[in-house]
């Protein structure tokens, strides 16, 4: 369910204007500049899953959710678009444009005043948290990492682990997610 709302607001989410005319979505609008021709939805979405991690993984608003610095999520944007070539100036540019859709179209980001950005829901969070937590299986330290989450505050870390268990299992992973599962309940 959580994967179908994200790519839904994503990618897929219009809103139509008073006059009635739908208005073209995100990535149509930023494969325009052909420098990001090759851009895909899996490019912003692993910038919105690190941001959910780094979220989970600072301080928090009164609600649970993480906060992240604009100076972070604005880095993160321009980071992406820096490697697919654009300039400093444009690449600004386009940033603007990701966190006014994001902000205003599809509310998957946030503005909590000033310079802080959350993601709309916990639940939103934790999930995209998870399916980073996920990408992490193969490096040699994805164990201790989510051990690490699991020992100081395993409360808070509970749900992002179970979700990026389920992401293993509908991956090739199941024997990883199957022992992390097994720990779990000891």
């Amino acid at each position: 369910l959580y994967e179908d709302l994200v790519q839904l607001l994503l990618t897929r989410w219009t809103k139509f204007r008073r006059d009635g005319n739908e208005q073209t979505n995100l990535l149509e609008l930023l494969k325009n500049d052909p420098q990001l021709a090759l851009l895909k939805e899996h490019h912003i979405r692993k910038v919105l899953e690190e941001l959910a991690y780094r979220a989970h993984h600072g301080e928090r608003s009164a609600d649970g959710r993480g906060l992240l610095a604009a100076e972070v999520v604005r880095g993160a944007l321009m980071d992406l678009f820096v490697q697919f070539g654009v300039a400093s100036a444009a690449a600004f540019e386009k940033t603007d444009h990701v966190l006014s859709y994001l902000e205003q179209e599809s509310g998957l980001l946030l503005n909590e005043g000033g310079e802080r950005y959350a993601m709309p829901h916990l639940t939103y969070e934790e999930y995209l948290a998870g399916c980073y937590l996920a990408k992490q299986k193969h490096k040699p330290d994805f164990n201790s990492l989510a051990h690490q989450h699991w020992r100081t505050d395993g409360a808070r870390w509970r749900e992002v682990i179970l979700l990026a268990l389920g992401r293993m299992v509908r991956g090739d992973d199941v024997e990883t997610a199957a022992l992390w599962l097994q720990f779990m309940l000891i």
